[in-house]
């Protein structure tokens, strides 16, 4: 049970990891959905941040 907890947290923390990247970033394939949902672009930066503080 322990093992596939700890296999799921660290997928789980790659998959955030590679999205707060993109948002910090400014990857075009991230950007344009935060944009699409009304996020101003003066949040990218705080929004990674915090997904960085998520992975961890």
């Amino acid at each position: 049970m322990f093992t596939g907890y700890a296999i799921s947290a660290v997928l789980v923390a790659l998959l955030l990891s590679g999205s707060a990247w993109g948002t910090v970033t400014r990857n075009e394939k991230v950007t344009v959905g935060l944009a699409e949902v009304g996020i101003a672009d003066r949040w990218f930066l705080p929004l990674g941040l915090i997904k960085f503080a998520g992975a961890a």
